[in-house]
């Protein structure tokens, strides 16, 4: 993948910076960008962009598991934008072999509330042990109910200029429940800086490509994808169209 190339070439974030690159109050904002236009950015800009790595990986791949009832409740819970509402996933990173289950919850704030237990690997069925960690957030009943609705992969790289990091997700790819895959020719991004801190590359050079902030809940997207379910005043569609 050339976008991967393109960070790959990049210098590597020396060890003695790493504690100047620690983010005390982050302020997220995410953005779906056209895989071209990052590529372009990475080339023009390659003399002043690092690669962070993470346990010595300039990059890691992930696949990621997405549970739901048999009426998809958590999917049309997050399409309405319904507060109070869960998520459920299985997330495996396979550079290191690690895979958690994992609850997410938005409360009446808004605010998202991450909860994981380590697992064995990506499974479609519970264990007893599994069982009972999601038992923390919903019935046992409901728990019986859940199965495998759509499987996001990833690479996960982050670069930084020095004052913002941007966390991406390249390779974008769903597949749903009949095996169908869909690949994507955009990468998510997550920019984080300190906050009130002045804009750096990352930011100018989003807001000279018109790229707004998107929401990026990725099982709502990839369900849409599937699903035709395109709305025209979403902007992330847009990009994709």
């Amino acid at each position: 993948m050339e976008l991967n190339t393109q960070i790959n070439a990049l210098d590597v974030l020396p060890a003695g910076s790493r504690e100047k690159q620690k983010i005390a109050e982050k302020n997220l904002v995410n953005y779906a960008v056209p895989n071209q236009l990052l590529i372009a950015f990475i080339r023009e800009n390659g003399h002043i962009l690092r690669v962070v790595e993470k346990d010595g990986s300039r990059s890691a791949f992930y696949r990621v598991l997405y549970f739901d009832t048999p009426r998809n409740r958590f999917l049309k819970a997050a399409q309405n934008g319904k507060r109070n509402r869960l998520m459920v996933r299985i997330r495996q990173n396979e550079q290191s072999g690690k895979s958690f289950l994992e609850m997410r919850y938005t409360g009446k704030k808004g605010r998202p509330v991450r909860r994981r237990m380590e697992t064995d690997g990506i499974n479609k069925k519970f264990n007893a042990e599994e069982t009972a960690f999601l038992k923390k957030a919903m019935p046992a009943k409901k728990i019986a109910k859940l199965s495998p609705r759509l499987e996001y992969s990833f690479h996960r790289m982050v670069l930084t200029d020095g004052q913002e990091r941007m966390r991406i997700h390249s390779g974008v790819r769903f597949k749903n429940e009949q095996d169908v895959i869909r690949e994507l020719d955009f990468s998510f991004v997550q920019l984080t800086r300190e906050r009130y801190a002045p804009d750096g590359i990352f930011s100018e050079f989003l807001r000279n490509s018109g790229i707004r902030p998107s929401n990026n809940n990725k099982y709502v997207l990839g369900m849409s994808i599937f699903a035709g379910d395109y709305k025209p005043e979403n902007r992330l569609n847009k990009i994709m169209q």
